[in-house]
């Protein structure tokens, strides 16, 4: 047999030093672990992406939740059907849309948990969706539930006392030039869908809590002094009143100044009251068919139990300083009531200006129309002023209360109370 030629020492030695180098040898591990490194990074930044996603939308859902609650509790005078409609039509304006993409949402009136379970005063709104991720799907194989809860209700303070009616104008509620509401008993409302709906600016103010549909915009200096709630429309609180559309045919004679009494009735010609007239109005409904015009300083009084409905399509001329100190009746057909136009009067804009003054305990209640004030007009009120109009420009001060037990008005935003967020 061959023999195998034998190693010599110096070709040991080369051979250990061969293999000592290759031990230290470094260069392809530092690639390695640069490439583990990366892996891993990698890795993290996917799932704190995913876990970033998740927060996103718990709290969209959260945001849903919210604006369902309070659209649910806002709907509590009205039926069980109502409750659940509003509060999932609000969802699905949010996004979540029940029974679509797994989405469900709950509507429990009363709640069934919490501290107001079995409090019918409180609507409980649950918006969930199951969300699948990819990288998180290692650790966990099922979608991950996301879901949010919201409790509203009647939370106690007054119900709405100022409603602009229009359901999707930007600008629906404008207050402008310093314009001021102060309201600290009961509450703005705003049924419009706009992002901007609700529309503040140039150092105006609204002293009171808010409820807007759409969102509120401010700029200047503009402030909401109160709660803003978000996602909820009230209904009209007089949309089923019947207005008297005949009466007593009568004729105005308050243009030759001094002080008249006029009677209830139906005044085809409308009132034309020249400067400086006092005008007492008996107790009664006023149909006032073709024009409604004050001259300066006029003075209507009707404290008795007075309406006065705007019955034809014309637009009402207020004259400086004139001042409207009306009570509306308490019973009928048009309680609450003190001043009405028809729904069916086309969209005009009524201006109350020039230190004009309206003291009213009642209801101005304009539809169809635009009410506005300007120029240092006042509405004031030491017990119940509402105004609901289609739209509401101000820029001028307006006092309102909604101390109204027993004037016979309607409670706007519910059963005469605020609604909350309280979960």
């Amino acid at each position: 047999m061959p023999k195998h030629p034998r190693s010599s020492p110096a070709d040991n030695r080369s051979a250990r030093k061969s293999f000592r180098r290759l031990v230290r040898d470094r260069r392809g591990s530092v690639a390695l672990q640069t490439a583990i490194i990366m892996l891993v990074l990698l890795g993290m930044v996917s799932l704190g992406v995913e876990i970033t996603f998740l927060l996103m939308k718990h709290r969209q859902m959260q945001t849903a939740a919210d604006a369902a609650a309070v659209a649910g509790a806002s709907a509590i005078s009205i039926s069980e059907a109502a409750i659940s409609n509003e509060a999932k039509g609000v969802s699905a304006d949010q996004g979540y849309i029940d029974g679509v993409d797994q989405t469900t949402v709950t509507v429990n009136h009363p709640p069934l948990k919490g501290p107001h379970i079995g409090d019918d005063d409180y609507v409980e709104a649950i918006v969930s969706q199951p969300q699948t991720l990819s990288l998180a799907r290692l650790f966990h194989a099922d979608p991950y539930e996301v879901g949010a809860r919201a409790v509203a209700g009647a939370t106690g303070g007054g119900g709405g006392c100022i409603f602009a009616l229009d359901p999707s104008a930007s600008a629906a509620m404008s207050l402008r030039n310093n314009a001021q509401i102060n309201a600290p008993s009961c509450a703005v409302v705003v049924n419009s869908s706009s992002n901007q709906g609700l529309y503040l600016y140039n150092n105006a103010i609204i002293r009171a809590d808010v409820s807007v549909h759409g969102h509120e915009y401010l700029s200047n200096g503009a402030e909401i002094t109160g709660d803003v709630v978000r996602g909820s429309t009230s209904p009209d609180p007089y949309l089923d009143r019947v207005i008297p559309t005949t009466g007593t045919a009568r004729t105005a004679s308050c243009s030759s100044g001094g002080t008249v009494t006029l009677q209830p009735g139906r005044y085809a010609a409308g009132f034309n009251c020249s400067n400086g007239t006092t005008v007492n109005l008996q107790p009664g409904v006023y149909l006032i068919d073709t024009r409604l015009n004050f001259g300066n300083n006029v003075t209507f009084n009707g404290t008795g139990g007075v309406t006065l409905v705007i019955n034809g399509n014309y637009t009402i001329n207020s004259g400086n300083n004139a001042r409207l100190n009306l009570v509306a009746p308490t019973s009928g057909g048009t309680a609450g009531l003190a001043i009405v136009s028809r729904s069916t009067n086309t969209l005009r804009t009524q201006t109350f200006q020039n230190n004009a003054v309206l003291n009213i305990l009642g209801a101005l209640y304009f539809p169809s129309q635009t009410v506005a004030f300007s120029n240092n007009a006042v509405i004031s009120s030491t017990r119940c002023t509402q105004l609901v109009a289609r739209r509401i420009d101000m820029a001028n001060n307006a006092s309102f209360n909604n101390d109204c037990t027993g004037v016979g008005t309607s409670p706007i935003g519910g059963a005469g109370a605020a609604v909350k967020l309280v979960e």
